[in-house]
């Protein structure tokens, strides 16, 4: 048996030879690593810094161009994919993994276990460590829901009080899947950009949403004309969806809650609607003015210094747990926080809103959606009404009840509290079941009586 597992890493070996990795493209994963795992920088920040190393190699005309796409490409596939799976590794690896080698070591784990690449392993941490590593997972691998989806079996507790176990299971493995990228056409009528540089897919379910995809992995979507000329934007289906259920019209009054960076801001804007902006942090809101001046539009920012205004529809996209977009931030998934303040925030705003009130998160936890909504809805009974998904939303490019109906089989299960899993004012998107465009999301909405 033993001859037999030396021989296929032999044979491996062999049929990799041509994947060679040179000493200053392994230092940036490593030091990356480090950062992530030992420094506790988050992993998206850290690849960030890394790629930018890598531009200046190039521009220092140490890199070709087609070398320094090829190391981008494998310093955020690494590190990235690393840090999804860094609890499985670290329990397959055990002992093994000291202060010292814990970097270069998980690397390798990452290659032999995800990747079943023998040779980009050896190039990490030699042959001999790399045949010891192999052969102790094959020894020690088990296959519990932990182990097998990389989260802890506190994540998983709370994915499946939210939305039952088969549910949950699928969500824990697609968020272990690269998301792809999400845009929102802007061009009339949701028209498909006519590029040399992007393919161009459309999505299920919403009108001018579309999968793109690069045709040269070193073609940047921020510096390519379509994305200057303010021609496509960046943006989930879920995101999308969100947008429409405010039913957006030219000359709409919108208070944007919780801007951010403001994608949901731009979107509004590209329908005609009048939107204030509004962030905690002013970072944020500035580049959010940035945006919109980019594409050409103005927005007022909101002060509450102000007289009292009041707005057609207030969308309240709250702070949250982010749990929805695991895929996306791989390194959520160890510092997942909820926050406590979504419904006193969503209470808050409700005061502006003369018509439509939307709640939303990017979580797919009950206690930050359908909790927040309902008890939202008893406590204000007297001041706004649910207002349902229905015929009346397919004017505004989308069909809801397809959504809904989505999870026809599903609406048998109950949260632990033994509330029932949607309401008709309520709207859940998962990847695993609306398609890989939709990140998990959250919305809800009233109508003031």
């Amino acid at each position: 048996m033993l001859l037999l597992r030396y021989t296929v890493l032999i044979v491996k070996l062999t049929e990799a030879l041509v994947v060679y990795q040179p000493i200053q493209l392994r230092q940036h994963v490593i030091e990356t690593i480090e950062e992530i795992i030992d420094n506790n920088i988050d992993a998206e920040k850290a690849v960030k810094t890394s790629l930018r190393k890598v531009e200046r190699e190039k521009n220092a005309r140490k890199l070709s161009n087609g070398a320094a796409a090829s190391w981008r490409q494998e310093i955020s596939t690494v590190c990235l994919g690393l840090t999804v799976w860094q609890e499985r590794l670290e329990l397959l690896g055990g002992e093994l993994l000291t202060k010292e080698r814990r970097a270069k070591d998980l690397v390798a784990l990452y290659y032999l276990d995800q990747c079943c690449n023998v040779f980009s392993a050896i190039q990490y941490v030699g042959l001999l460590r790399s045949m010891h590593l192999l052969l102790y997972i094959r020894r020690h691998l088990s296959y519990n829901e932990s182990m097998q989806f990389a989260m802890s079996t506190s994540l998983l507790t709370q994915l499946k009080e939210s939305l039952g176990k088969e549910l949950a299971l699928g969500f824990a493995d697609i968020s272990n899947k690269k998301g792809p990228i999400i845009v929102r056409s802007l061009l009339p009528n949701g028209m498909k950009p006519n590029t040399e540089h992007f393919n161009y897919q459309k999505v299920f379910g919403i009108s001018g949403a579309y999968f793109l995809f690069k045709k040269k992995s070193n073609i940047s979507i921020q510096s390519s004309d379509e994305f200057k000329l303010g021609h496509i934007l960046i943006q989930s289906a879920s995101s999308q969806c969100c947008v429409l259920a405010g039913r957006p019209k030219p000359g709409l009054e919108v208070l944007d809650a919780c801007a951010g960076q403001g994608t949901k801001t731009l979107s509004l804007l590209s329908f005609g609607c009048k939107v204030t902006a509004y962030d905690i942090d002013e970072a944020k809101l500035r580049q959010c003015r940035g945006n919109a001046k980019r594409l050409g539009y103005d927005i007022d920012t909101f002060s509450f210094s102000t007289e009292p205004m009041s707005f057609d529809t207030v969308l309240v996209d709250a702070p949250c747990s982010s749990s929805g977009v695991l895929r996306r931030h791989p390194s959520l998934r160890s510092n997942l926080a909820i926050p406590k303040n979504q419904l006193s925030i969503l209470e808050f705003y409700a005061n502006y809103t003369s018509n439509i009130l939307l709640y939303a998160t990017c979580s797919v936890f009950f206690i930050e959606n359908q909790h927040v909504a309902r008890t939202f809805s008893l406590k204000h009974t007297a001041e706004f009404e649910p207002l349902p998904f229905d015929e009346k939303d397919n004017d505004f490019a989308w069909q809801p009840q397809q959504f809904r109906q989505a999870f026809s089989a599903y609406q048998s299960y109950h949260h632990p509290s033994r509330q029932q899993f949607l309401l008709n004012n309520e709207l859940l998107f998962l990847p695993n079941i609306h398609g890989s465009a939709y990140d998990g999301f959250f919305i809800a909405r009233w109508r003031r009586r």
